[in-house]
């Protein structure tokens, strides 16, 4: 018995309920079905290679619920329907990526909760012109050659994606574990830790958030309670984009390998329109980083009833500073308001040629 002879042989809006077992294929569904496996444990969708991914869903309103999908290719694919919902499914050890949500014919929406995403050869989640929320839910253990979540601008039709990603674990992922570039992302009670570097060796960042480099498009993210732990270079980028950071912890943030950075947050313009950066970190707290805990280039940060503390110096014993405003072409602006600064190595605050205002501040060695 095979899926894709009930796809066919099914009145469409029908619930096709899958037996135990596994099954060889890839299923490409251009109509509305509910997918309901007995569970990913006893269900699993195996694909063989002849689809773009192993499910490719193109009908609106579909649901798949309680089942596993692996294969060569990416895992789950989603290209034109809206209100699609993914349910308790596993999506795991794909050879590309897990979940691919991109605008080919459409922009898709997707509502994916209660899942695992795991071992994905390319990109954890992939969003390209699309919006999706993302709620209780994994998304971890990249292979080598692996990425993270990317949430990006369609090339083709300049469509912004969203994502909306709440009470989710994002861990052990490779070069950046979530990337948003010119687009939107609201993120709430997620925990984003032990990110690697890629297979060049490079980044290792907890969360990316950038202009995107050919439209000039801003990203503009806003994360409240989430806990950004044990990056690699940099545990928050903010590039030419506006974020805002309220009660958000940053902490432990290992330097790259060349041993420099290991940044708790940067906000800097960005080189290709020397776009600046505006962010505000509300009631949050930046422990154990490494160089910098909040660094300002070119760009405007404010500071709020936050903790920068216990930043570490560079290997070679250099820098350690809580608040550092570097001014090169473009102004660069930090405000720091009912805040505590403490036990950072070298120096409390430093600026060089930039614009820094304490207000109602401690500073402690």
């Amino acid at each position: 018995t095979r899926i894709n002879d009930a796809v066919t042989a099914a009145p469409v809006g029908s619930l096709i309920a899958i037996a135990a077992g596994r099954y060889d294929e890839d299923v490409l569904s251009f109509e509305t079905f509910r997918f309901w496996g007995r569970c990913p444990e006893m269900v699993e969708l195996a694909g063989v290679g002849v689809e773009v991914g192993t499910l490719d869903l193109r009908g609106s309103g579909s649901e798949v619920h309680t089942l596993a999908i692996t294969g060569p290719g990416a895992g789950y694919v989603q290209t034109t329907a809206v209100d699609v919902t993914v349910d308790r499914v596993w999506i795991h050890d794909t050879g590309g990526r897990g979940l691919t949500l991109q605008d080919d014919f459409g922009p898709p929406s997707v509502e994916i909760r209660g899942s695992l995403v795991e071992g994905a050869g390319s990109n954890a989640a992939f969003l390209h012109g699309a919006t999706a929320t993302i709620e209780a839910s994994v998304l971890r253990n990249s292979q080598p050659d692996g990425r993270g979540v990317s949430v990006q601008s369609s090339a083709s039709t300049g469509r912004r994606s969203s994502l909306t990603l709440r009470s989710s674990v994002v861990e052990r992922l490779r070069s950046e574990a979530i990337v948003v570039v010119g687009s939107d992302a609201a993120l709430e009670g997620v925990v984003i830790g032990d990110t690697a570097v890629g297979a060049d060796g490079l980044g290792g960042y907890g969360l990316s958030i950038r202009e995107h480099p050919v439209s000039g498009e801003r990203a503009s993210v806003s994360a409240r309670s989430v806990i950004v732990r044990r990056s690699v270079d940099l545990g928050v980028l903010v590039a030419g984009a506006d974020a805002t950071l309220e009660a958000v912890t940053v902490r432990d943030t290992q330097p790259a390998l060349a041993g420099d950075f290991g940044h708790g947050v940067l906000a800097l313009s960005t080189p290709e329109s020397a776009e600046r950066a505006f962010v505000r970190v509300l009631r949050s707290r930046l422990s154990g980083n490494h160089e910098v805990a909040v660094a300002v280039q070119d760009s405007e940060v404010v500071v709020e009833a936050s903790l920068i503390e216990d930043t570490a110096t560079r290997a070679d014993g250099s820098f350690g500073d809580g608040v550092a405003v570097v001014s090169t072409f473009k102004p660069a602006v930090a405000t720091v308001t009912t805040s505590l600064v403490d036990g950072n190595l070298r120096a409390g605050v430093a600026s060089f040629g930039g614009q820094l205002s304490l207000q109602a501040t401690s500073l402690a060695c």
